[in-house]
């Protein structure tokens, strides 16, 4: 599946509705309709995911720095995933492909190693990750 990266407004916490606007392929102001512009949680990705047609799959813990149960390379569908900065209360969602990442802060997308870096000197983490399949 080929995305076309969104960059959420710089300063806003829509980098929820923007993700679903990436997998969706739908612009950003179509999803803000529907689930609103605020912070976004997960209730309100599977709420957004279901209007287009699209299911979230459960949530699956990650219990270190990045570990997926199947390696991004053997990806079939997208994921959404939510990412932890250290000493920020507040998590954000990003879009793993098996070949890119999608962060709706960047203006572009990374491959994985390079991704994974900035993670790394961010001391982020991936605390959660779901597969995103279209009905």
């Amino acid at each position: 599946m080929t995305l076309a990266h969104q960059t959420q407004p710089a300063g806003s916490n829509q980098c929820g509705q923007t993700c679903i606007a990436m997998i969706v392929g739908k612009p950003r102001s179509n999803i803000i309709k529907m689930i609103g512009r605020g912070l976004t949680s997960t209730k309100d990705l599977r709420k957004g995911f279901d209007i287009f047609g699209f299911d979230m799959k459960e949530l699956t813990r990650c219990k270190r720095f990045i570990e997926f149960t199947i390696p991004y390379e053997q990806w079939h569908t997208p994921v959404v995933a939510r990412v932890h900065f250290q000493n920020v209360t507040r998590t954000h969602w990003v879009v793993l492909t098996s070949t890119m990442v999608h962060d709706p802060a960047f203006g572009f997308a990374m491959d994985h190693e390079s991704y994974y870096a900035v993670m790394r000197r961010d001391c982020a983490y991936f605390t959660s990750y779901a597969h995103v399949v279209q009905r």
